[in-house]
């Protein structure tokens, strides 16, 4: 079922009208020609026009000196020196472009990012695309090449209407994730993933070329600790949850599901274990390790789509490597380390959806460590909720139809646990610091982990009334504005 927020969405993606900026150029042309108006009222005039006839200009720039727009002015210098082979200079306006997108992002200002998004339509951007390769793969201008599939990265994100023109012009075809050089692949597969976040189009186009091989041989780079390790593992875990990820709000459906089966079934959830389990044999300290790893979590999280994936990553050890991960936290404080266990936690809980996983899992050594976890997060949960919501949503999926760890939780104190966590979270509301919606989200989370630790176990009833869990789910519902309900 759809609400009727959805529904409209969708209404409005199918029936808008748009025009293309020359129709709206000529519009205001008009205006200036035939009713002598001066620049700003004939632009004022056309929009007013367009927007009595149902016409959506986001598309459109509706300012005044398109032409002298920074945005326009450098995407021209790029074209003039492609076409020269300047590479000096391009350089120079491939770098201040970038800059200029990173600042309207900056800023957060959504006029000025939908006029920028407007003026890089209207100067043909994405057309630059294919030029740039050619005259760059040709002269093998490494470091240029990745600045410059970089901007077209940061370019793509900005709009689906960026990247509905970039398709037309068949550029997903050209990005080079194939390529040799590893720091270009990388910077590729990050083109491919602006292509297809939030992007149902943009998904199907990057599916149909195939990248789970050139997804496992970038993931060979993380593998290999080389200097790229760190690039690899984030622009494979970005693609992957890209491609995987039912974020496109316009459609009604979604392949994310069908891709995630895909991808397992190529091999690349098979190679993302395999990169952790060689990370992990020595159990590394180092940051960058750390945020590798926290990389192929994430992206393993999004595979694990159903019971078939999940079983194959518990037969390559995933469980003992993550267990391996979660002891590790308990020792190093560090932020690096905080979003591993993060990542972790949520690609267990992500895991013990399945009965497989569920009912194969060390029960006894997962509920101790995610005790301990709680413990060790109980002071730092206000200000990073992740963490705690994960070891909740573990607890949640964990004893669900399974009271043998519902009275598990409750021997070792877990749930006891999970009731201050609770508490101390809602203590710590009414504060000056509210970081982040999250803790309602923790909050409802929690009430979950409680409801399914109660619910086919009465011997654990007693025990949880003595924790004041009845009191601490009543005031949830009021401390996460009834989000626990």
């Amino acid at each position: 079922m759809f609400s009727k927020a959805q529904l409209d969405t969708f209404s409005q993606t199918l029936n808008r009208k748009r025009i293309t900026q020359a129709t709206f150029d000529d519009a205001v042309r008009e205006n200036v020609e035939e009713f002598d108006m001066e620049v700003e009222e004939a632009v004022s005039s056309a929009i007013e026009e367009f927007k009595s006839q149902g016409v959506d200009l986001s598309n459109v720039y509706t300012g005044v000196g398109l032409q002298s727009h920074q945005a326009f002015v450098l995407s021209n210098q790029m074209r003039e020196h492609i076409d020269q082979k300047d590479f000096d200079s391009l350089e120079v306006s491939v770098s201040s472009l970038h800059k200029e997108i990173h600042q309207h992002i900056e800023e957060d200002n959504s006029d000025q990012i939908q006029s920028l998004i407007a003026v890089l339509l209207a100067a043909e951007t994405c057309a630059l695309f294919e030029m740039g390769l050619d005259a760059l793969q040709a002269d093998d201008m490494e470091v240029l090449l990745v600045q410059f599939l970089d901007l077209f990265s940061a370019i793509l994100a900005l709009s689906s209407d960026i990247r509905e023109n970039f398709r037309k012009l068949d550029g997903v075809k050209k990005i080079p994730m194939s390529h040799q050089n590893s720091r270009i692949k990388c910077a590729a597969l990050s083109v491919a993933s602006s292509t297809a976040i939030k992007d149902e189009a943009g998904k199907a186009a990057v599916m149909s070329t195939s990248p789970w091989e050139d997804i496992i041989q970038t993931l060979r780079v993380a593998k290999d600790s080389s200097d790229h390790s760190h690039i690899a593992a984030q622009s494979t875990s970005s693609l992957i949850v890209a491609l995987t990820t039912a974020d496109d709000t316009t459609q009604p459906s979604s392949s994310a599901f069908s891709n995630a089966r895909k991808l397992a079934q190529e091999g690349v959830a098979a190679s993302l274990v395999d990169v952790l389990n060689m990370l992990w044999e020595e159990q590394p300290t180092g940051n960058e390790a750390f945020q590798i790893s926290c990389h192929l979590c994430t992206a393993l999280k999004v595979l694990a789509a159903n019971d078939d994936i999940c079983k194959e990553l518990v037969d390559q050890g995933i469980l003992d490597t993550l267990f391996t991960i979660l002891r590790s936290s308990l020792v190093h404080a560090l932020q690096a380390q905080t979003d591993l266990t993060a990542s972790a936690l949520g690609l267990l809980r992500q895991m013990l959806a399945s009965d497989h996983v569920k009912f194969s899992v060390d029960t006894q050594e997962l509920v101790d460590i995610v005790s301990s976890t709680l413990q060790m997060y109980l002071d730092d949960a206000f200000e990073d909720t992740r963490v705690t919501e994960h070891a909740f949503g573990s607890i949640t999926a964990l004893c669900l139809r399974n009271p043998e760890a519902s009275e598990l939780t409750v021997d070792n104190g877990c749930a006891k646990l999970i009731v201050a966590s609770m508490q101390t979270l809602m203590d710590r509301k009414s504060g000056s610091k509210t970081p982040h919606n999250g803790i309602a989200k923790t909050l409802r989370q929690g009430c979950m982990a409680l409801r399914n630790i109660a619910s086919r176990s009465p011997s654990v009833r007693k025990p949880l009334q003595s924790y004041n869990a009845v009191d601490v789910i009543e005031n949830a519902k009021f401390a996460a504005k009834a989000a626990c309900t």
